[in-house]
């Protein structure tokens, strides 16, 4: 049966598989009418082959609220934190926030890459008159840029599993955005160490000898250290959560850290509880930021050459580990990572390595055979 019409209203009517379907066009026109009962069938017949009926697409920034609800509920608290700060300025730019996601490709990305290449940072001045903004004469870093565009590719992809949309458009990040590691020289470590102020001695110095991540080492709790003793001189730390789930592990003190840590045991008023690092405030560590600008002050006045992060005192650690011939899987186990190739990045064996190998294998091979001989 056709559109039938009951008062001043269409109506259809029709059996599909064998069950009645039935329902108000809600239009006074036929051949409106006529096209909705059109579409309904062809809803129907794409439900069979499995074609999905997908709602109108939201905005970017419409999506983003959804998104950051996940985030809120599923991520860690520096995470939760990471994706508001970028979608925070993602949404700055009108053209990306009122973009349906599936009108999201290549070029709307790429103007947007365009535009945050051309701005101008702004930095905050407090003084006598009060607070003032001044724009800093440095474009954002391509780092910075492609922090912003990986945030739009995630939320893409989340879409895309969510069902929202059906596909996610190939979106590349700058291969110039990538950190070049700087690793300190021992003589450089005498000076960094010599003229760092607490707690960026102590900090810095932890994540030297054991390769822990700086956030790691700042959720460090006494609970989590086992300092050593007459009868169990080997000390340790317990890293009990982290980037990954590969982070959990337990990393052994050297002797240096050992000292350390006894000393700050015999300052600190916790009684083997709370922070390592305590901040000003009650049960809360101190401050990353607090850390990084004492580092950035530092490495203003001891002159270092380079750009050097706080992050590539870590760095230095693997690079290290590896200098002196720890294998690969062994460092990945310290460091934490998920993956060996990243760990793979820290391994540069020289000629000399080789050839040390080869004179272990060598010797290996002489025992064993005049053993069994």
């Amino acid at each position: 049966m056709a559109v039938y019409k009951r008062g001043e209203v269409w109506w259809f009517k029709f059996v599909w598989n064998g069950e009645l379907i039935r329902a108000s066009t809600k239009q006074g026109n036929k051949r409106v009418a006529e096209q909705i009962e059109a579409s309904r069938k062809a809803a129907l017949a794409k439900g069979e082959v499995g074609i999905k009926e997908l709602q109108p697409a939201p905005t970017f920034a419409e999506f983003c609220e959804r998104f950051l609800a996940w985030a809120a509920a599923e991520k860690k608290p520096s995470t939760i934190k990471y994706y508001n700060d970028m979608v925070r300025i993602l949404l700055r730019y009108p053209p990306l926030a009122s973009a349906k996601l599936t009108a999201i490709d290549k070029e709307v990305v790429a103007k947007y890459a365009e535009k945050r290449r051309s701005a101008r940072r702004t930095g905050v001045k407090r003084g006598k008159d009060g607070v003032t903004h001044t724009v800093i004469d440095r474009s954002v870093t391509t780092t910075a840029l492609n922090h912003e565009i990986g945030t739009i590719r995630r939320v893409l992809n989340m879409a895309e599993e969510w069902g929202v949309i059906e596909h996610v458009p190939k979106i590349r990040l700058s291969g110039s955005g990538k950190q070049t590691e700087r690793i300190l020289s021992h003589e450089e470590e005498a000076a960094y160490l010599g003229n760092a102020p607490q707690p960026l001695h102590d900090f810095a110095l932890i994540c030297l000898d054991t390769g822990m991540r700086p956030g790691e080492i700042l959720r460090l709790r006494w609970e989590d250290a086992v300092l050593p003793t007459k009868t169990d001189p080997v000390g340790y730390f317990q890293v009990v959560e982290g980037k990954t789930r590969n982070a959990k592990r337990t990393i052994m003190m050297t002797d240096r850290v050992a000292e350390l840590m006894a000393r700050r045991s015999h300052e600190s008023n916790a009684a083997g509880s709370g922070f390592v690092f305590e901040g000003s405030e009650s049960d809360k560590p101190v401050a990353y930021t607090a850390i990084d600008s004492q580092h950035d002050r530092l490495v203003k006045k001891i002159e270092l050459n380079g750009r050097f992060r706080l992050y590539d005192l870590r760095h230095t650690a693997l690079t290290r580990l590896a200098e002196s011939d720890a294998d690969a899987f062994a460092i990945q186990r310290i460091a934490g990572h998920s993956d060996i190739r990243i760990t793979s990045r820290y391994v540069h064996p020289t000629p000399e390595h080789i050839q040390k190998a080869f004179k272990r294998l060598q010797e290996y091979n002489k025992k064993k055979r005049k053993r069994e001989t």
